[in-house]
């Protein structure tokens, strides 16, 4: 990501449910809900962006690696 941020564009980095760093509780949450959480909360995290004008809601892009490719291709959906 920094070389992205080097280039201007602004990188979101969220920590949804089921990531770690939040406790046991927040990791195990997505148990038998896959994709039913994650996904809103990185929705909510760039409709937050968008409200605080500091991204392009026409201009927006998506990436990801392993899980985070699902959920790159869940959030074009």
């Amino acid at each position: 990501h920094f070389l992205w941020t080097q280039k201007g564009t602004f990188v979101l980095r969220p920590n949804y449910h089921g990531s770690s760093n939040h406790g046991l509780d927040f990791v195990e949450s997505i148990k038998g809900h896959y994709y039913e959480k994650e996904v809103p909360d990185i929705l909510n995290g760039i409709h937050h962006l968008i409200a605080q004008e500091l991204v392009d809601p026409d201009s927006l892009g998506v990436m990801g690696w392993s899980n985070g490719a699902i959920l790159a291709i869940a959030l074009t959906t």
